[in-house]
């Protein structure tokens, strides 16, 4: 427990305390000392279920920074970030709000966070804790979790001179003092007081051959090696790493139950039948895990022979890598059942056994994700073989985009030839690399595809067609991983085809390359100039000088013999060879843009051109972290923001139009369409789309493009303003008879009553929701919520479901009438209002959700002219006031009244001040704070006054007329406006009658006070829980001329 004498507590609820879904929570700080707490961070901490995505709905903030991190695959925080915390409550009586659920709003088991405490009322909670300076001043450390060492068994060999690694990936040297290694006889074996540095390896022994020249290591005879057994890693009572072969292991499930395993049934072969034309003998096997692996499965791993030898001067077996498969022939008896297992293949997701009898016929096929099977089998001699890969023909053959290439599967292909001295060899220590987009560069090439194709995610997983012609970029990411560096295949792409004059389109797509885009892709990976290139098909002597010198080849134009034209223009590394120079064969550095490792077979295949270079390890080109960053949160990478589109890092709407960057960029790319009749590859299609970029990215045809031009088209209306279908908003105001009108986002928290003008029969108020500019499609976005028991009228709701938009009605929502939704689709009208039901892609509805009217499904083309949402209004905003104002303002006592025409940079009511409002219109700039404590006081209710103001407001002040007096605040609420003409963000927490007219701000209302009067336009508008929205329209009176409505 922290030390309390800083007289500093946390009081915490949960608002939706019964609601499993969510955790609606509150938390204040209570300063009872007359200290200043500076740079302070508050931490709740939660449990999750790393299968699904938490989302944090980040309420009110009191403009502190809100994070959410994950210290781990099951634990993670909530983290306020405070300047300084003076003494009372901060940030106020009501405290901050911030809502937790899955994407998905299963059950978030708020009952086990380690912070939560279930009460709905303020109570102490020292489970959430404080840190000032970094240095815990509050709450009980002992709930957070003790780390595991980042201690990992990396690699073993469990037979013959059998042997075991593991590697210290902390940041510090450690001791191994109370660490144990266990095996299959359950017996611990201490690994004493050494040492070992981070990243260090100590390498555990049988004897002292398998332990032969490495610098750290420990000989246990009597550790439980063999052909069956496990191996448990722990510290203490947590345990740190494990791997069994052979069997199951003893200790399985505790190792699956700790994360630090995969599957109970999973387990490594301790050896293996391997044929070397034309022997076939035993191997024992070792195996090391893949860079950047967990190693909690076997395809972490990759597998190889030791030869059966002894160590002789190198610190790890040279190995050969085995890929495939061949099981020991061996007579069964009747009703035997075999089982039959095999190597784990690296970035194998399924296997596919074949067993044949002796007639050569199928008897039994089975496709699975596991390393074995059992089979019942009758008396008699069979043969089986395993594959893996894409797809299989039935003779063995990869099919390679469902076409047999006449290739041997290539991930299962085995390094040996008729007569080559096997004995004779090198090879370097080359990456399994698969030719993909591998950042988040935005590809603008995908044009109308651009969502299809993930334009600006990583595409480990996507189809090979949308990774196409990138052996040049893999081949050259090869070599600079052999010389130390960790550059990715895009930035290698950016640095060979950018160009300065269109930064947009380059790199826009990963055509292939000709000899000059080789070299300079080369000279860039490698940093160097030393690389000469050579025509033909290098010598046996060149390339074993090279490699035995640590030099990989870069090779292109390899042509496959036997193959099509897809394998004639291709570009490789050779990193090995094997045999003598009367006959041997090299080794590949993979074959296609899968990644496969492939080895040439002899010295059949065609090179016309390599490349020998001399390049320094460790000052290669190394990855660029602004690739990895994105300061502002908007989905572009700092990296695209500074060198391709010239935005700003740290804003989202860099030319403050209201629309966000990444969505200006979309919707160009989008409009940059191809023909898919004729553009047939996608070399051609990113051609097509990139000659109409350039004018669809700059419609004014100035020096900025659209993400850098608030009024890109020239009309005298800023971007963020315009909608699709142009309807004006008059006078600044609330179109049509909607109460609430959010252009991108509406969110209606628990228990919100939204009213229209007949309040006595309960007639609920109709609000519209544009779907907006701002630019996200994540899985399932939620563009309107109604929380539990929230109550509406109408509602009209337009939803980008090319974004992937959606309504969410939680339990008990209430809309008496028609719910309207506008779904933007791609041409398509995928369903209909009874499949709402099944489905449900549109619109989520929890139990007992009521619409007393129709569900109303209209659909339009994101290109088409049938749309007939009314919703996105032209918002027009006029010019701010210019004229020279008055300076900063700030009042703290006392009375101050505003002057009709008044001008102000900024405006600060304070302390026990009353501020009066006149009829008139008033201009305030940067800021309007009105603070708790404060008064405000409509001079004339009813008549018209206007607040212009262009910055942030803070809105905090009560009256002398209680909030439940509904004929003097609809008085109030008829002639006041406030007009706000910038993005800044707006806070209503006081008492508040009028109208909002927002279109380019986030608004919150119902944060304290819970009766708001009026009508509100926003970009996004936020009611907290159980306030009550009652529509007052914009009609001012004119002087001495009242009408009153009454409200109950």
């Amino acid at each position: 427990m922290a030390t309390q004498s800083f007289a500093i507590i946390v009081e915490f609820k949960d608002e939706q305390i019964n609601n499993s879904s969510m955790l609606a929570l509150r938390m204040r700080v209570v300063n009872e000392s007359s200290v200043t707490h500076k740079n302070v961070k508050l931490r709740y901490i939660f449990s999750y279920n790393v299968d699904k995505q938490v989302v944090l709905d980040s309420g009110y903030t009191a403009g502190a920074h809100v994070t959410l991190q994950m210290v781990n695959d099951s634990l993670g925080y909530i983290e306020i970030s405070i300047d300084s915390i003076n003494q009372g409550y901060f940030p106020n009586s009501s405290g901050f709000y911030q809502g937790l659920h899955y994407s998905d709003w299963s059950e978030i088991g708020k009952q086990s966070h380690p912070s939560y405490k279930g009460k709905y009322s303020f109570v102490e909670n020292e489970n959430i804790l404080v840190y000032e300076h970094g240095s815990l001043i509050y709450g009980n450390e002992n709930i957070l979790p003790k780390p595991r060492l980042k201690l990992k068994i990396i690699g073993f060999q469990p037979e013959g001179n059998a042997w075991l690694e593991i590697k210290n990936f902390e940041k510090d040297k450690i001791s191994l003092e109370n660490i144990t290694i266990t095996g299959k006889d359950s017996v611990e074996h201490a690994l004493g007081f050494v040492s070992l540095d981070s990243m260090g390896i100590l390498r555990i022994c049988k004897n002292d051959s398998a332990c032969y020249g490495a610098d750290n290591k420990i000989i246990l005879p009597d550790f439980a090696w063999g052909r069956i057994g496990e191996a448990l890693l722990k510290k203490d009572s947590i345990l740190l790493s494990y791997v069994p072969w052979g069997d199951e292991g003893e200790f399985a499930e505790k190792a699956v139950a700790a994360g630090i395993w995969k599957n109970v049934e999973d387990f490594f072969p301790s050896s293996m039948w391997v044929e070397f034309y034309p022997v076939e003998y035993k191997k024992n096997v070792f195996f090391r895990i893949c860079e950047n692996s967990s190693g909690k499965q076997t395809n972490d791993w990759f597998s190889f022979t030791d030869r059966d030898k002894p160590i002789s001067n190198q610190k790890i077996p040279l190995p050969i890598k085995l890929s495939m498969n061949k099981p020991q022939n061996y007579r069964l008896t009747e009703n035997d059942s075999a089982k039959f297992e095999w190597l784990p293949v690296e970035r194998a997701s399924k296997y596919r056994i074949v067993i044949r009898d002796s007639e050569k016929q199928i008897i039994y096929e089975e496709e699975t994700e596991k390393t074995s099977v059992k089979v019942s089998l009758s008396d008699g001699n069979y043969s089986w073989l395993v594959y893996c890969g894409e797809y299989i023909d039935g003779d063995g053959d990869i099919l390679i985009n469902g076409r047999d290439d006449g290739f041997v599967d290539e991930q299962n292909m085995l390094l040996l030839s008729k007569n080559i001295d096997l004995n004779t060899w090198g090879a370097l220590a080359i990456d399994t690399i698969k030719g993909y987009k591998d950042s988040k560069f935005l590809f603008l090439g995908y044009g109308q595809d651009a969502l299809e194709y993930k334009w600006d995610a990583i595409h480990a997983d996507m189809p090979e067609a949308s990774n196409a012609y990138r052996c040049w970029l893999v081949a050259a990411q090869i070599m600079n991983h052999v010389y130390g560096g960790n550059v990715t295949q895009d930035e290698i792409l950016f640095a060979t085809r950018f160009n300065n004059d269109e930064p947009l389109v380059s790199p826009f797509f990963p055509i292939g390359a000709d000899s000059v885009d080789r070299l300079k892709a080369l000279r860039f990976a490698l940093q160097t100039d030393s690389i000469t290139q050579y025509g033909g098909t290098p010598s046996y002597s060149i390339v074993k000088k090279e490699i035995d010198q640590g030099r990989p080849i870069y090779v292109s134009s390899v042509y496959w013999s036997g193959s099509d034209s897809k394998y004639k223009d291709h570009a490789m590394v050779i990193y090995g060879y094997v045999g003598k120079s009367d006959n041997y064969a090299f080794l590949y550095a993979f074959g296609n843009n899968y990644g496969f490792l492939t080895n040439s077979v002899g010295k059949t295949d065609s090179i016309s051109e390599y490349l020998l270079v001399k390049a320094t390890k460790g000052s290669v080109a190394m990855h660029d972290s602004r690739l990895d960053m994105d300061s502002d949160g908007d989905g572009i990478t700092d990296f695209d923001e500074i060198e391709r589109f010239g935005t700003n890092p740290y804003s989202i709407d860099s030319d403050g139009d209201g629309m966000d960057d990444k969505k200006e960029i979309f919707d160009y790319t989008i409009k940059s369409k191809y023909d898919k009749k004729i553009d047939m590859t996608f070399p051609d299609r990113a051609q097509t789309v990139m000659s109409k970029i350039a004018k669809k990215s700059n419609e004014d045809g100035d020096e900025f493009r659209k993400e850098s031009d608030n009024d890109d088209n020239g009309d005298g209306i800023n971007d963020g303003l315009e909608g699709n279908v142009n309807f004006q908003i008059d006078n600044m105001d609330v179109p049509l008879d909607y109460t609430l009108f959010a252009r991108s986002h509406l969110v209606l928290n628990d228990g919100v009553k939204c009213f229209d003008l007949d309040v006595k029969n309960n007639i609920l108020c109709r609000v519209g929701v544009g779907g907006g500019n701002n630019f996200s499609y994540n899985s399932q976005q939620t563009f309107f919520l109604m929380g539990v028991n929230s109550r509406i009228g109408n509602a009209d709701v337009r939803l980008p479901i090319l974004e992937s938009g959606r309504a969410f009605l939680r339990n008990s929502a209430i809309i008496q009438g028609d719910l309207n939704l506008h779904i933007l689709t791609a041409g398509t009208q995928p369903h209909t209002v009874a499949e709402l039901g099944q489905d449900e892609p549109y619109l989520v509805r929890q139990s007992n959700v009521l619409i007393g009217g129709n569900i109303n499904l209209k659909y339009y083309e994101y290109y088409g002219s049938n749309d007939d949402w009314k919703g996105n209004y032209q918002c027009n905003l006029s010019k701010f006031y210019d004229v020279p104002n008055m300076g900063n303002k700030s009042v703290d006592g006392g009375s101050f009244l505003l002057t009709n025409g008044a001008s102000y940079s900024s405006l600060k009511i304070q302390g026990n001040s009353r501020l009066i409002i006149p009829p008139g219109e008033f201009y305030i700039d940067s800021l309007l704070q009105i603070e708790s404590g404060t008064r405000i006081e409509f001079l004339n209710p009813g008549e018209s006054s206007i607040i212009h103001l262009n910055g942030k407001l803070i809105w905090r002040p009560q009256n002398d007329i209680s909030l439940s007096d509904a004929a003097y605040w609809t008085n109030v609420a008829r002639g006041f406006k406030l007009i706000q003409h910038s993005s800044e963000y707006m806070l209503i927490e006081g008492f508040f009658g009028g109208t909002i007219y927002a279109p380019l701000s986030e608004l919150i209302l119902g944060q304290v006070n819970k009766k708001i009067y009026g009508r509100f336009l926003a970009k996004d508008i936020t009611v907290h829980q159980y306030a009550e929205v009652f529509r007052v329209d914009y009609d001012p009176i004119s002087e001495q001329s009242y009408a009153i409505r009454s409200l109950k």
